[in-house]
């Protein structure tokens, strides 16, 4: 007898979770929106990234207000914490940078450090994710 037959003749109910329904609350998958503040710029600059997450690995593309464009890949070092290496793609100010990043519910805050045409960089930045 197939199981929904078994289970309308014992009087239960069946539950179907679809995979959205259990989404893993630690994955980065997504399109974020922030800011981030640079040591060789004034004040902060508006980004967006969009981030998807496999397993462990994360990439991703980042965009800044001022222009800069970066693709990345990193991986996951805890549930809450990873790290990408990203790529400066802007052709007038190629750069490398490595940012770290920590999960708080739909929120992202990150450190980074780097090297583009303004030199060294470091700075620090937050983001949310959009739905």
């Amino acid at each position: 007898m197939p199981i929904k037959n078994i289970a309308l003749s014992l009087g239960l109910s069946v539950l179907f979770i679809s995979s959205s329904a259990m989404a893993n609350p630690n994955d980065v998958s997504g399109h974020w929106v922030g800011v981030n503040f640079a040591s060789k710029i004034k004040g902060p600059t508006k980004i967006t990234m969009t981030l998807k997450q496999t397993d462990q690995m994360v990439m991703g593309k980042y965009l800044a207000e001022t222009g800069v464009a970066k693709k990345g890949q990193g991986m996951k070092t805890t549930p809450k914490t990873f790290k990408i290496r990203w790529r400066n793609t802007a052709p007038k100010c190629p750069g490398k940078y490595v940012y770290e990043y920590t999960l708080n519910g739909e929120q992202l805050t990150w450190m980074f450090v780097g090297e583009d045409c303004l030199g060294i960089e470091k700075g620090h930045g937050y983001a949310k994710r959009e739905p």
